[in-house]
């Protein structure tokens, strides 16, 4: 899925996305001049290709802006001026401030899916799916995955040492130990990322082509 964002930012570097590999393309191929067959003309071949990627780019990218804004109410309330999309991304980010980013939430489907219009117009990337609130019991926070860490711990130990509750008692501590050692050291890509990553340069550059275009 390509975000709005990601079709502005084509636009702006229209040109460059098809003009230059053309440009490159065609010193390949002057490797076959003079070749009869196929006849190849490349200088106006070239002509026609640059003339058909002229397009009106300010008139397309108003275009795209206008037809997300029809479902999408995030877009909608910036273009009506109610609240720019750095300041509803400011909001969405509140739950994940301090300790709490590190807390189970409880479900909150309205919330989910403004995170998902959000997402259609900065992109799916940089954490914005850990401004969902899925649910207590979904393991998409450390809390949670430390609890059900340490029941498997707990259960194993159980096993292997015939129900012996000193060492029962210890799974809530492998638990949480392994997952802060996996959530610190190991996960590359976490669910919850901290809010200073989160896409606020892409967000700015929505609200400029709002209050450049409207």
């Amino acid at each position: 899925m390509h975000s709005l964002y990601d079709k502005l930012y084509a636009l702006d570097n229209f040109p460059d996305f098809f003009v230059e590999p053309l440009e490159k393309f065609r010193e390949k191929m002057e490797i076959f001049e003079g070749i009869e067959y196929p006849p190849v003309d490349w200088s106006n071949t070239m002509s026609v290709l640059t003339d058909m990627v002229k397009i009106d780019t300010t008139g397309a990218q108003r275009t795209f802006i206008e037809g997300e804004a029809y479902s999408n109410n995030v877009l909608s309330d910036a273009l009506t001026g109610k609240r720019s999309l750095s300041d509803q991304l400011e909001e969405l980010s509140e739950v994940n401030e301090g300790f709490r980013r590190f807390m189970p939430r409880f479900k909150d489907n309205t919330r989910n899916i403004k995170v998902e219009q959000m997402e259609k117009l900065v992109g799916i990337h940089d954490g914005t799916s850990g401004l969902r609130s899925n649910g207590i019991s979904i393991p998409d926070n450390t809390i949670t995955r430390s609890i059900y860490l340490s029941g498997i711990f707990s259960a194993l130990m159980g096993i292997f040492t015939q129900g012996n509750p000193y060492t029962i008692a210890m799974g809530p501590v492998f638990g949480s130990v392994a997952e802060l050692t996996h959530e610190t050291f190991l996960d590359d890509n976490p669910i919850r990322v901290p809010n200073k990553n989160l896409p606020w340069r892409r967000a700015e550059y929505l609200d400029q082509k709002i209050s450049e275009f409207f």
